[in-house]
């Protein structure tokens, strides 16, 4: 009794800020009897789960619909568990067994831990640590007969938080995790209403494709299949009276390290008079190698860009092969009458030649600059320099600073067949964006839609100091960034005092500023934020070693904060921490039978050979998905990004059975090695003593009451060795 007692209090101790999804835990075994090593509280497969929301002003409505699925040749007798939110009041449940309808009953705070007390004595797995301290809606599930379907609708409203313009919404999906199997399909659909002008929605843990529908009406979709869902989804909604918005989120590490997000929606209707005329440079590939379908598309994607551009707007088109030679001795007005001239040119360009890329890019930055106008070069080729200079470091040391200062290149690789690091190169030296295509039509697709994207600037040369006592620290991106209509301008770095961040940009030629005071940290649930620094400053790294060579230095630091912060690079093969030399001990035996010892392979340093050599390579499929990868970790404003990436480490992408599991909890990366979720932390932590504590001994529970963030640390699994207080604590069973 005194055990189950303790097991109650530690459930307190470990509740989220927010519940929202339920889940059916199984606290019996099936019938009949699978045999004495069954312990499984959680077989049960979730099927899909679909939510649809409906946020009008401050107010938020959310329908679930999950369908579990029983897997088994047994029946079963579950016990289905619905943490309400905070300040939710439900207005919906339906559960239907055998055609039944079943009602749910609603039971406090003191009458669910009681239950949970039950659940947890007879199921003796720590996950749900997590999920208990709020009231409930429970039901008793019999039977769920073998190879069954159970469908559960809920609907609750709730009020949100609001603050300074942001209106935040956060749906729980991580319970998912206690599916047996991924699920068929998650997705949570949101429909935004407001009186005040929306500006944009963000969501910095999912990619959420939004929708505007007027200035008041937005909507936001997320949506994914063959997955576990094992993070909440956040999305915050940025909203403005009059002018822009900028939302500053700070995390505290157990470090002390102070990580920041600043997020910066500008309100394009505050210059509703201006618009910000640009010139543009198209270059195009016409050598032998760009012939049929790829010129095809690339003339189809000049011409669409063309047509987007403003009687405001200048333009030039170089084409090249073997020699490189402008349409128009100097820029031209994009009226309407040379715009139907360059689109009758553009349609008879015709392949032949060589590939002279350092002639394209003299006369590309050639063009006279004029101050307060964006200078944008969209530089569109095939293949690697054949005439000319054909040394990427050299034909890299052509851009000199007075040659692109003011101007950025945005390249277009098509095909595999092209030296990446040098496009790579260009990019980056002239703050563009490289972009690479398949050698087919799919370039149209890719150079209309980026082109869609850049073509309407609202800053340019946007960038952030600190003042007033605040400093700055590896702030990403590290480069001036240009912000464009509709779009999220998101930076991420460390802080130390207090003072003003002050975002600076260029508009029509006029400097423009906007402070943002940093006196009292919001330091909420926003573990998120640290992953996202570190997977900026691992892209930045990344590059600085594929385009430059390798050196231990940045060897090192990569491998890291790859470690650090659980991510995905070609260097993970040296990730899995063998924790048996690290605190010089040896682990007992494990139980076959448990859920959370299920023994995972140790990584083969064969899974990223692969990937390693394509961050070496300068052409091929290879070297273009490396180069895209980099970027977008460079670019990262998502948790999603870093998931992207453990997906590809999926057995059945490798092909070798070897698997990187890795989970984020109390603000730290954990990775299950041979059944033990191990600390990243100890990794830096040499030298130090061992503590092993008993799963559910007195010091087990005497350790969990005294940090929050540990009691999710527990709740992990039976065996988890973490770093507290100086030392390693090992938890075994």
């Amino acid at each position: 009794m005194k055990t189950i007692f303790k097991l109650m209090l530690l459930m307190i101790v470990a509740v989220p800020n927010l519940f929202g999804d339920g889940f059916i835990i199984i606290p019996d075994p099936p019938r009949p009897h699978p045999g004495p090593g069954w312990r499984d509280p959680f077989p049960l497969e979730v099927k899909y789960h679909d939510v649809k929301v409906t946020i009008d002003g401050l107010v938020a409505k959310t329908k679930i619909d999950q369908m579990f699925y029983n897997p088994l040749d047994h029946r079963l007798e579950g016990q289905y568990i619905f943490p309400i939110p905070e300040g939710a009041v439900i207005t919906g449940f339906k559960m239907y067994v055998s055609g039944k309808e079943y009602k749910a009953e609603l039971l406090d705070a003191e009458q669910a831990r009681k239950l949970y007390q039950e659940i947890v004595a007879k199921s003796k797995d720590p996950a749900l640590l997590e999920y208990t301290g709020r009231n409930i809606y429970t039901l008793k599930i019999f039977p769920i007969e073998p190879r069954s379907e159970r469908k559960v609708e809920i609907e609750y409203v709730q009020n949100l938080d609001y603050d300074n313009g942001i209106v935040k919404y956060l749906y729980p999906l991580n319970t998912e995790k206690f599916s047996s199997k991924p699920l068929d399909k998650v997705s949570v659909k949101t429909e935004i209403k407001s009186k005040n002008r929306i500006l944009n929605i963000y969501s910095p843990t999912h990619e959420t494709r939004s929708e505007r529908k007027d200035d008041h009406n937005f909507t936001a979709s997320y949506e994914e299949k063959g997955v576990k869902p094992d993070k909440d989804y956040l999305l915050f909604i940025n909203t403005t009276q009059k002018g822009s918005v900028a939302d500053l989120m700070v995390w505290k590490s157990d470090e002390d390290q102070e990580f920041f997000l600043l997020t910066f929606a500008p309100d394009d209707k505050e210059f509703v008079t201006e618009y910000v005329p640009k010139d543009v440079v198209f270059v195009l590939d016409v050598s032998g190698s760009m012939a049929g379908e790829k010129l095809q598309a690339a003339q189809d994607a000049l011409v669409y860009c063309i047509n987007r551009l403003k009687d405001q707007d200048n333009f030039q088109i170089i084409k090249f092969g073997t020699q490189a030679e402008k349409l128009f001795t100097s820029f031209r007005k994009a009226d309407a009458e040379t715009k139907k001239l360059a689109e009758t040119k553009v349609r008879k360009f015709e392949s032949v030649g060589g590939t002279n890329i350092e002639e394209a890019l003299k006369l590309a930055l050639g063009e006279k600059l004029t101050d307060g106008r964006p200078y944008y070069v969209v530089f569109i080729t095939d293949g690697k320099p054949t005439i000319g200079e054909r040394d990427e470091a050299k034909l890299a040391e052509k851009l000199d600073k007075d040659l692109i200062k003011g101007k950025k290149v945005f390249t277009f690789g098509v095909g595999y067949d092209i030296n990446i690091h040098l496009l790579d190169k260009i990019a980056m030296k002239t703050g563009g964006i490289r972009n690479y295509s398949p050698p087919n039509s799919e370039v149209e697709v890719i150079i209309s839609s980026f082109f869609g994207k850049i073509e309407s600037p609202v800053l340019t040369d946007v960038v952030i100091t600190a003042s007033l006592g605040l400093t700055l620290k590896m702030t990403y991106p590290s480069e001036k960034v240009d912000i464009y209509k509709g779009s999220v301008a998101t930076f991420t770095g460390l802080l130390e005092g207090n003072g003003t961040i002050t975002l600076s940009g260029i508009r029509n030629g006029k400097k423009f500023t906007f402070d943002v005071p940093v006196s009292s940290k919001d330091e909420g649930e926003h573990q998120f934020i640290p992953v996202i620094w570190a997977m900026r400053r691992t892209g930045h790294l990344l590059d600085l070693l594929r385009l430059n060579g390798e050196s231990k230095e940045l060897k090192d630091e990569i491998i890291m904060l790859s470690k650090k912060y659980g991510l995905i690079t070609p260097y993970t093969a040296f990730l899995i921490l063998e924790d048996e030399q690290i605190t010089n001990n040896q682990r007992p035996p494990l139980s076959p039978n448990l859920k959370d010892a299920d023994g995972f392979q140790d990584i083969s340093p064969t899974v990223f050979k692969g990937d390693f050599e394509n961050l070496q390579t300068k052409e091929g499929m290879g070297g273009t998905t490396a180069s895209e990868q980099v970027r977008d970790y460079a670019g990262a404003d998502q948790l999603n990004h870093r998931d992207v990436e453990k997906k590809n480490t999926d057995p059945g992408k490798n092909n070798n059975g070897s698997q990187v599991s890795i989970q984020d909890a109390g603000g730290r990366a954990f990775y299950k090695n041979s059944g033990y979720w191990v600390d990243s932390y100890i990794e830096y932590q040499k030298n130090k003593g061992l503590q092993q504590i008993n799963f559910g001994s007195d010091e087990y529970f005497k350790l969990a009451f005294k940090d929050k963030s540990i009691a999710q640390i527990l709740a992990l699994g039976r065996n988890v060795r973490f770093m507290y207080e100086g030392e390693i604590i090992e938890i075994i069973n």
